[in-house]
């Protein structure tokens, strides 16, 4: 495999996807899509946290995004700051009580839900999960529709979301 954007023409890749870079160079402008995709899997790390092993998958829109935990009860790490000095500051702070009541809440939760909806409009910084609000059934429904759909594309081997919806799992949280 190789990387979709810097591959040479006909190279093999296991990459499933279209390359995006000639918009984020400015070369293409009319290359927007309505929907970006990814995923979390094995991070070089423990099993048993989120920094190890993480089975997410996300959609985004323009204006909003979904979340789905597939192990909501597995320990959240920041995957990429467990080995940088400020995480060690961070948890140091956490133990003492010096965060604020946002940043223990956005950097240390035991549990998440399993699916977590954001307004990327009104909240940028993905802070209120809206999930489950009836005011927004249709789009968080619309979202789980094209993850559904693009993981069944995929061969993703998580169970779908529509799987969590029918056996009520999200209601026991």
């Amino acid at each position: 495999g190789g990387d979709i954007a810097t591959s040479s023409p006909g190279a093999e890749t296991s990459i499933n996807g279209k390359s995006f870079s000639n918009t984020i160079k400015g070369v293409e402008e009319n290359n927007k899509r309505e929907y970006v995709f990814a995923e979390r899997g094995y991070h070089n790390g423990p099993l048993t946290r989120t920094d190890g092993y993480d089975l997410s998958r996300s959609v985004t829109s323009e204006r909003s995004h979904l979340i789905y935990n597939a192990i909501p009860k597995q320990e959240f790490v920041q995957v990429d700051m467990v080995t940088a000095k400020a995480w060690n500051d961070l948890v140091e702070a956490n133990a003492g009580n010096q965060l604020s009541k946002m940043h223990q809440n956005f950097y240390f939760y035991k549990e998440r839900p399993i699916f977590e909806l954001y307004d990327l409009q009104n909240d940028p910084f993905e802070l209120v999960n809206l999930s489950g609000q009836p005011d927004l059934a249709a789009v968080e429904k619309r979202l789980k529709d094209e993850m559904e759909r693009k993981m069944v594309i995929d061969h993703d081997f998580l169970p779908v979301p529509s799987h969590a919806l029918k056996t009520g799992i999200e209601k026991k949280e």
